[in-house]
């Protein structure tokens, strides 16, 4: 079986480095170590943004990573692998769950807790943004389906993360959360993108 042409991806309407700073009365600023990432990134990262959003009025912070990788590449950056097993922060597993940003539940997120300190708690939501592809007329389906087994398409995985209580979580999960959703499917993905929080299978080399 011949894989055919490779297959076409759109490009994002915005790098999403060029989102706002402002999202509602959340107003943000570009973290230090952004550019650090960009050099230290164990995978090509074609666009990544490193911010910290504060809620003045009800005096709330939380971080925002996201990264664009046109391989597909962002998919191998997950919390449970980060935080969980490689950083060693024990899951609070009663905190865990799937929230919806649409009634027809399409958009999905991960929600997830860390022990991160002796008292402390840091609370992720995660999600990825995966790009459709550009059909071709003379493709058969075996050519499609062999393309998407050996190739992952353009995707941007979002994380947020703050170290906030659980009872002051509402205003980030009802407001911030619904805004960056409603803003990246407004101005910087293309029509047809397809939002999930599922996980790739990534293992992890541990040395002897």
């Amino acid at each position: 079986m011949h894989a055919g042409a490779e297959q076409a991806y759109p490009n994002l309407c915005k790098p999403i480095s060029q989102l706002p700073f402002k999202l509602g009365a959340w107003v943000g600023q570009t973290n230090s170590h952004e550019e650090e990432i960009r050099e230290k990134a164990p995978f090509p990262m074609d666009d990544v943004i490193s911010r910290t959003y504060v809620q003045p009025a009800k005096g709330l912070a939380l971080n925002l990573y996201a990264v664009y990788s046109r391989q597909g590449d962002d998919r191998k950056h997950h919390p449970e692998i980060c935080i969980r097993d490689v950083a060693g922060a024990p899951e609070d597993l009663k905190s865990k769950a799937i929230l919806m940003l649409d009634e027809e539940g399409k958009r999905p997120l991960q929600r997830f807790r860390f022990k991160t300190g002796p008292t402390q708690y840091t609370t992720v939501y995660y999600w990825h943004l995966t790009l459709p592809r550009i059909p071709r007329e003379d493709e058969t389906i075996l050519q499609v389906l062999h393309q998407r087994g050996s190739k992952s398409p353009p995707s941007i995985t979002v994380q947020v993360s703050t170290m906030a209580e659980l009872d002051q979580l509402e205003p980030l999960e009802k407001e911030f959360l619904a805004i960056l959703d409603q803003t990246l499917r407004q101005d910087y993905l293309p029509e047809g993108s397809v939002m999930g929080c599922d996980r790739l299978p990534i293992a992890i080399a541990r040395g002897r």
